[in-house]
């Protein structure tokens, strides 16, 4: 069984949903890596970054066969 990580998505600019699943199409993009679970979606205020628009965050969970530090640097 291949190890599970966990990745944390936000945005806060232009459209935040296509954004999250552009990211998530990217995930699918990397090899030895599925996404086997994710969190739903959450509205957050931008803490810290007065005028900021709120982000919309998400976590995912994958599968993958990727060193961490592949994975980090795919």
């Amino acid at each position: 069984m291949e190890p599970n990580v966990f990745i944390s998505l936000g945005s806060n600019l232009g459209d935040r949903q296509a954004n999250l699943i552009k990211a998530a199409g990217e995930l699918l993009r990397l090899p030895q890596t599925e996404i086997t679970g994710e969190s739903r979606a959450h509205l957050t205020g931008a803490v810290g970054l007065g005028g900021q628009p709120d982000f919309l965050n998400q976590v995912k969970r994958l599968s993958t066969g990727l060193a961490p530090d592949e994975l980090l640097n795919s």
